[in-house]
């Protein structure tokens, strides 16, 4: 009968242990996934990361770092909310990031670093390679300070080859030279039109700016997908050179920081960054001009 009773104490004796160790089963580290191979960036330029962290502890912090041969800078703040933004989930186990790293001025590896509510931290690193820009030249004005229709001070055509601006009687006798013009409107608000765009020949406005001028330049725009940024670091028309396909005459609404690119009747292609703007019909636009020369 002991013995039965010692059988059955050590049966109850290696379940406990068994639950036990079953209990304590610990939640893997995060686990990491990035879609890049080695990116490759022009000097000042940028790189964007896509991919997944799997945390079946929920995660709690992502830091990025950039690695270099001597150093390991934090890039920017950690994240820590993933609702939206660069890192989202919806199930708190499958995290979809989107990181995009700018102004890269040397070659080194870019770090992620991911970290649970368990406090496990993975990360995992890609290589990311700088290289100086191979394009071809550009002319670059900085600060081009143009006026409104009712600013007598400041003229509001732009020979964006030059990066000069004429009022509006001088660039009537040098038309053929002249690219752009600004004006502020109630609807539109701040508007930059080619020479040959109905607002300002007087087909359809009261504007008859360039009615009667012998050239009237047929300067095409579009809304760029440049940066702010992007567009301060380009030194190259490798940009510049993969614009194409545009058709508009003006683009609107501008607002600072926005980015315009261009092709002038002559087919050079450029793109302006609005940089200062005061918004009334008597004000100033302050433009970034690139062009290729």
């Amino acid at each position: 009968m002991k013995k039965l009773n010692y059988f059955l104490l050590g049966l109850t004796a290696f379940g406990l242990v068994f639950f036990n160790s079953c209990g304590e089963e610990t939640v893997p580290a995060p686990s990491i996934t990035i879609d890049n191979a080695s990116p490759v960036a022009a000097v000042g330029g940028s790189v964007t990361l896509t991919g997944e962290i799997v945390a079946e502890g929920k995660l709690d912090e992502v830091k990025l770092y950039f690695v270099s041969a001597t150093a390991e800078t934090q890039i920017g703040s950690a994240y820590t909310s993933f609702s939206s933004g660069d890192i989202t989930s919806t199930d708190n186990l499958n995290y979809n990031f989107r990181f995009k790293i700018e102004g890269l001025t040397e070659s080194g590896k870019i770090k992620i670093e991911a970290t649970d509510k368990e406090n496990q931290t993975s990360a995992r690193m890609i290589d990311v390679t700088v290289q100086a820009a191979t394009g071809g030249e550009i002319s670059s004005f900085t600060a081009v300070l143009i006026g409104a229709q009712s600013n007598t001070t400041y003229g509001s055509a732009l020979d964006a080859d030059a990066g000069t601006v004429l009022k509006l009687a001088a660039a009537a006798d040098a038309s053929a030279t002249i690219d752009i013009l600004y004006y502020y409107g109630s609807t539109n608000k701040a508007t930059f039109v080619a020479p040959d765009d109905e607002t300002v020949t007087g087909a359809s406005s009261d504007f008859t700016w360039t009615s009667g001028w012998a050239t009237k330049n047929a300067t095409k725009f579009g809304i760029s997908t440049m940066t702010a940024t992007e567009f301060d670091a380009m030194n190259d028309d490798t940009e510049l050179a993969g614009i194409t396909g545009l058709t508009a005459s003006k683009v609107t609404d501008q607002a600072v920081n926005d980015v315009v690119e261009f092709i002038t009747a002559g087919g050079k292609k450029g793109a302006f960054k609005v940089s200062a703007l005061t918004a009334t019909n008597s004000g100033t636009v302050t433009i970034d001009v690139k062009i290729q020369k």
